[in-house]
């Protein structure tokens, strides 16, 4: 439980506090005790159904990216500098190739990257580095 959730919490048993402390007293208006009672049990509950009580629960990485982590972190943060997104390029590999390195798409897309192997030859001409032109290399 986070402080949101902490601060509905004593926000709300406070407002019942006081209202508690003037229970009894003449009133003309339907916010008594029992009224506010109600309200903070009913959006309680809506609150709960939405989950703002539950935690969180953050899917681990597949297993097959494991393998990858240290080189994606490395690579990512040569070309990009230390904030590189590393997440977006795991999410791109992922969504592209399921991390297979020899996945091939019916539309001849290769590689963890899946890159069209126009695009693969027109990028190792552009970067000297990547002369070689290996699009299931995955460095």
């Amino acid at each position: 439980m986070g402080w949101p959730q902490i601060t509905w919490i004593v926000l709300a048993s406070l407002i019942l506090g006081m209202t508690l402390m003037l229970h009894g007293q003449p009133s003309t208006d339907r916010h008594n005790f029992w009224w506010k009672l109600f309200d903070a049990l009913v959006t309680t509950g809506v609150l709960w159904a939405g989950g703002f009580f539950g935690h969180a629960n953050a899917a681990q990485p597949p297993a097959a990216a494991q393998a990858f982590r240290s080189d994606v972190i490395r690579s990512a943060r040569l070309d990009w500098g230390i904030d590189a997104p590393i997440a977006d390029f795991a999410a791109q590999f992922h969504q592209e190739s399921g991390w297979n390195l020899r996945a091939v798409s019916p539309v001849g897309a290769q590689g963890l990257a899946q890159f069209m192997p126009s695009t693969s030859e027109w990028f190792s001409r552009l970067i000297p580095e990547l002369s070689s032109n290996q699009p299931f290399n995955p460095a």
